[in-house]
C-alpha cells in the first residue's frame, strides 16, 4: 500500500470516528433533554 492510500484509509476513519462521536453526542443530548425537560422555554421573553 502506498503512502496516499495509507493516509486515505487513516483520514477517513478518523472522519468517521469523529462523525460517530458527534453523532452519539447529539443523541445523548437530546435524550437528556427529554428525560430533564427544563421549568421554561429557553425562548421566553419576560
Amino acid at each position: 500500500m502506498d503512502p496516499f492510500n495509507a493516509a486515505l484509509k487513516i483520514t477517513a476513519i478518523g472522519m468517521a470516528g469523529i462523525f460517530a462521536f458527534m453523532f452519539i453526542f447529539y443523541i445523548s443530548i437530546r435524550l437528556i433533554d427529554k428525560f430533564f425537560p427544563g421549568d421554561e422555554p429557553a425562548n421566553k421573553q419576560a
